[in-house]
C-alpha cells in the first residue's frame, strides 16, 4: 500500500530529467544550426529595385552594392552570414536619397536579399546655377544622375533655395511647384500637356506644354482644379478646330475665365 505513492514520485522524477535531457538536446542543436548558419557563406546576392516611372531606375544595382562595399569594405557575396549586419545594411541604403524604403535578408539557402522601394519624383528642379535635383510627391529631395533621367516636368524660373522643411513654411514658392506637379501627375491629361514650370520674377506660374509654342499663364496655384477644368474645355472645343497656336499664350488667372492673347497683343 505505502509503494504506490514512492513509485509515482521516482516516475514523476524521471519523466522530469527525461524532459530536462531533451530541453538539452533541442538547444544545443538549435546553438549549433545558429553556429553552423552564422559560420556559412552567402551564397548569392539578390538585389530587387522597383522600378518608376515607365520601367527607370533612380539607382541600380551596381550602385548598391558599391555603398555597401564603399561602407563595410567588402563584397556582401565574399561574406559570412554571421558577419552581416542586417539592420547596417538597411541604414547605409536609407542613407542615400534616392530609397524611400528597403529591407535586407537572408533565406533558408544563405541567399541575401536587397529589396528596394525608390522614391518618386513628381518634378525636376532646375536652379539658376544650372544644378539640378528632383523632389518626391512628400517634397523630398532626390539627387540627379546622368544615368537616371526620369521624364517629369521641370521647373524653373525665380525659384527659391531647398530646405528640408521647405513644405512647412507658410511662403515658399517651391511649396506652390510641388503641389502643382502632384496635381499634374494625378490626371492624364496633365502629364501629356505639361513640359515645364516656370516661375516668373512676380511670383506667377506659368505652364509650358510639351507640344506647340503655347504658354499658360496659371498666376498663382489657387483654384487650381477649376482652372485646369477650365483649359480641357478650351482644348475640346478651340484647339480641337482651330490648333493649339490659335492664341501664343493663354490666361488662366481669373476665376471662372480663360482669355487668348494674341502674339502682336
Amino acid at each position: 500500500m505505502n509503494s504506490k505513492p514512492w513509485n509515482r514520485i521516482v516516475l514523476a522524477s524521471n519523466k522530469v530529467w527525461i524532459n530536462v535531457v531533451i530541453l538539452l538536446l533541442v538547444a544545443g542543436l538549435l546553438v549549433a544550426s545558429v553556429y553552423y548558419q552564422k559560420q556559412s557563406n552567402i551564397s548569392k546576392v539578390m538585389v530587387n529595385i522597383e522600378a518608376i516611372h515607365g520601367n527607370k531606375y533612380l539607382i541600380n544595382e551596381k550602385e548598391v552594392l558599391s555603398l555597401f562595399r564603399e561602407n563595410i569594405g567588402y563584397d556582401l557575396d565574399r561574406s559570412f552570414v554571421g558577419e552581416l549586419n542586417l539592420l547596417e545594411l538597411e541604414h547605409i541604403l536609407l542613407k542615400d536619397n534616392r530609397v524611400k524604403t528597403c529591407e535586407v535578408y537572408v533565406d533558408k539557402h544563405f541567399n541575401i536579399h536587397i529589396d528596394v522601394l525608390q522614391k518618386q519624383p513628381v518634378v525636376r528642379v532646375e536652379t539658376v546655377d544650372s544644378k539640378s535635383y528632383y523632389l518626391d510627391e512628400n517634397g523630398d529631395y532626390i539627387s540627379t544622375y546622368l544615368k537616371s533621367a526620369i521624364r517629369v516636368p521641370v521647373a524653373t524660373g525665380y525659384l527659391q533655395s531647398y530646405r528640408d522643411d521647405f513644405t512647412s513654411l507658410e511662403r515658399h514658392n517651391l511649396k506652390d511647384v510641388l503641389h502643382l506637379a502632384n496635381h499634374i501627375k494625378s490626371d492624364p491629361f496633365l502629364v501629356a500637356l505639361v513640359e515645364q514650370i516656370d516661375v516668373k520674377e512676380n511670383g506667377e506660374i506659368l505652364v509650358i506644354p510639351k507640344l506647340g509654342r503655347q504658354r499658360i499663364l496659371l498666376g498663382s496655384i489657387e483654384n487650381i482644379e477649376d482652372k485646369f477644368e477650365n483649359l480641357k474645355i478650351y482644348y475640346r472645343k478651340v484647339v480641337s478646330k482651330e490648333g493649339m497656336d490659335r492664341f501664343p499664350e493663354l490666361n488662366l488667372k481669373y476665376k471662372g475665365r480663360i482669355f487668348g492673347k494674341n502674339a502682336e497683343s
